[in-house]
């Protein structure tokens, strides 16, 4: 689907429970995750070699 999502939180997480992305944005509620999705042409090559997913987590 060329999706780009990209998680913005730091706002957040710099000013507590969303306070200053609250006032900023205009919302109502408490603001929990900001994330930026938008459509992009191609995917670029990962910076590092991802690692699979057995060498950090075990499964029983």
């Amino acid at each position: 689907m060329n999706l780009e999502f990209h998680p913005m939180n730091q706002i957040v997480e710099e000013t507590g429970p969303g306070s200053e992305a609250k006032t900023v944005l205009t919302l109502s509620g408490k603001v929990m995750f900001i994330a930026q999705i938008d459509y992009v042409e191609s995917y670029p090559e990962p910076v590092s070699l991802r690692r699979p997913v057995e060498s950090f987590s075990t499964f029983k």
